[in-house]
């Protein structure tokens, strides 16, 4: 009897999925495409994280939108975090998956461990190119080519802005960003990655504190300079990834041109 029942089972499932077969829509080959979403990984500190917060620092929204319907854009950004922190954390935060489809990692870190001695989070300019290096080693080692790797400098910082914005003393511990921008620079080369020096662009703007809202994260204008900055980096990643720089599937008209073959004008 139960045979009898698997056998009614397996013929109402094969008898579903021949009907959904019978129904789905057979002209859709006119896309012809590889249908890979590559992926735009982006490794960094809360300049990272609040890479989407639409109020103010949105490089990482302005990516995406630029990248709508080619490659999705993966935000792995945590406050605070120094690159001591980013280095233990890393084999957890992706997946197989993130480094097989992955057209462009984007690392941004620096701005934390640059606080001055006096505080836990300090990380040793010398501990921070070690940690650079393990980090582009260990993305390496997941098959990812040293040419999909960008590595950004911490930008421009202004003590005074942000002690006032999160009601600090003025005297509070104080962030370097200057000298491990070229700590980042030389790590870059020593490893032929491209390198991109935030702190330049943002340190020679006619009026660098208008790019940021608390002297530290970028506002919308900064937002705009780091995209402006990336995006040539990102989009030459892109059309090495796909050969192409294309968004996925037809425009609208002709997909349904395609599936409603009966329409009559």
């Amino acid at each position: 009897m139960k045979w009898i029942l698997s056998l009614v089972v397996v013929s109402i499932a094969v008898s579903r999925s021949s009907r959904v077969q019978a129904e789905t829509p057979s002209s859709y080959d006119i896309t012809n495409q590889n249908t890979t979403w590559s992926k735009v990984i982006l490794i960094g500190d809360s300049i990272t994280q609040f890479a989407f917060f639409a109020e103010q620092g949105c490089w990482g929204t302005m990516l995406a939108n630029k990248l709508q319907r080619v490659s999705d854009v993966i935000d792995r950004g945590f406050s605070g975090y120094t690159t001591r922190a980013i280095r233990a954390i890393l084999p957890d935060i992706l997946t197989k998956d993130d480094y097989e489809k992955a057209a462009c990692f984007v690392i941004l870190l620096g701005s934390n461990d640059c606080v001055d001695n006096t505080t836990f989070i300090h990380v040793p300019q010398e501990q921070y190119k070690d940690n650079l290096n393990w980090i582009i080693n260990y993305i390496r080692s997941q098959g990812v080519s040293t040419d999909k790797i960008i590595l950004m400098t911490p930008p421009v910082y202004h003590n005074d802005d942000f002690a006032k914005a999160e009601g600090y003393p003025p005297n509070m511990p104080v962030r370097h960003p200057e000298g491990y921008a070229e700590i980042s620079k030389k790590v870059a080369e020593e490893n032929q990655v491209e390198s991109l020096d935030l702190y330049s662009i943002t340190k020679n703007h006619p009026d660098s504190r208008s790019l940021l809202y608390d002297g530290l994260h970028p506002n919308k204008a900064g937002a705009k300079v780091i995209f402006d900055s990336l995006w040539p980096l990102v989009h030459k990643r892109i059309v090495a990834f796909h050969g192409t720089f294309t968004q996925k599937f037809p425009p609208f008209y002709e997909m349904e041109k395609s599936l409603n073959k009966d329409w009559k004008n």
